[in-house]
């Protein structure tokens, strides 16, 4: 919702201009109101037309960026100018640099065979490590327990 302005009953500072926004909400859900209270009506005014100008500029959630992310956002922009990307959104870099991270876990594969291949991959390193006694593995080696802990849990 838009900055507004309006006169109340309150005698110390009657002068109050308030917007919603809809994206930030409150515990109950509800879109969160700020408030400013101003004491002469051209102070109010002013207030106004200054949050008028950013909600033009960058919407109502412009209005409730703080400094970190508002420096945050223009030092991306600068990065994004000196690497000569004028184009290029903040946005589009910030999907393009997601993307090109590895996954950080993939949920769609079962447990199962996630599992099994943890397994395999220590077996696989203790393939190349020398074996623990002279004549080969030792009876308790970790491919004889995986293999045994692997049945007793289908």
């Amino acid at each position: 919702m838009q900055p507004k302005i309006c006169r109340t009953a309150q005698t110390s500072a009657p002068w109050l201009v308030y917007y919603t926004d809809p994206n930030d909400r409150s515990p109950e859900g509800k879109p969160n109101r700020f408030r400013f209270r101003f004491a002469q009506e051209a102070d109010a005014r002013k207030k106004l037309k200054t949050l008028q100008q950013e909600a033009a500029i960058g919407g109502i959630g412009a209005l409730v960026m703080d400094d970190r992310l508002r420096a945050d956002a223009y030092a991306a922009r600068r990065a994004l100018d000196q690497a000569d990307c004028q184009e290029a959104s903040i946005v589009e870099a910030v999907r393009g640099w997601i993307a090109s991270r590895p996954a950080a876990a993939r949920v769609d594969q079962p447990i199962d065979d996630l599992l099994n291949e943890f397994i395999e991959s220590k077996e696989r390193e203790e393939r190349r490590a020398s074996p623990t006694c002279a004549g080969g593995w030792a009876h308790g080696s970790r491919p004889t327990r995986s293999r045994t802990w692997r049945k007793s849990t289908r």
